[in-house]
């Protein structure tokens, strides 16, 4: 599935949430992290969905605003990888197909890393 991703697709809120989270880190890493985060930005897709529309979804009094952007903004064609499973239940239960867990998909991760012989 990941081998089949063109481009990245971001929304505001997500980018907002990430250079908040960001901003939590002190120097040195902080600017190497910021950095990084504009080159995700430069070379991703943005994606927006007005806050009016997400606060519409019914999910939004469950899981917030942000993750309701995400809801009203995946499809099959654009799916979402998430590790966050109530959101990736909220998706699936209206559009099967338009979320990944991504806990399942890497089961490897999860289980403190791949095995070495």
């Amino acid at each position: 599935m990941l081998q089949n991703l063109h481009r990245l697709r971001v929304t505001p809120n997500v980018l907002t949430e990430a250079s908040n989270l960001i901003g939590q880190h002190r120097d040195p890493q902080r600017p190497h992290y910021l950095a990084e985060l504009k080159g995700i930005i430069e070379s991703s897709c943005e994606i927006v969905v007005k806050s009016v529309q997400a606060a519409r979804n019914p999910s939004y009094e469950r899981l917030g605003l942000t993750d309701s952007a995400l809801i009203e903004g995946v499809s099959a064609q654009d799916p979402l990888i998430t590790a966050e499973l109530r959101l990736y239940l909220a998706i699936i239960k209206d559009q099967q197909g338009a979320a990944y867990n991504f806990r399942t998909m890497n089961p490897e991760y999860w289980a403190g890393g791949p095995v070495r012989s």
